[in-house]
């Protein structure tokens, strides 16, 4: 098991304009850009864990649009 990873994935760090379900944004990643690189790091086989972390939806609507955010990352995983 060598050279596997698990990995955290911090929301804050996503464009906030397209996900600012988080506390503090602090970042510039696209969505789709954060999607693409958790599959990436699945595809290669060296994935056995995934943390997101940091959501904070301010009312239901803001809870189910990042919640497909998620679910995409999850899917993207393997999960």
């Amino acid at each position: 098991m060598w050279g596997t990873k698990a990995s955290g994935f911090s929301s804050g760090r996503m464009d906030p304009s397209e996900f600012p379900h988080v506390a503090y944004p602090d970042g510039t990643l696209p969505t789709e850009q954060g999607i693409a690189l958790v599959r990436r790091v699945a595809e290669s086989g060296l994935l056995v864990g995934l943390t997101i972390t940091e959501f904070s939806p301010v009312d239901q609507a803001a809870a189910e649009h990042g919640c497909r955010f998620i679910r995409q990352l999850c899917e993207a995983a393997g999960a």
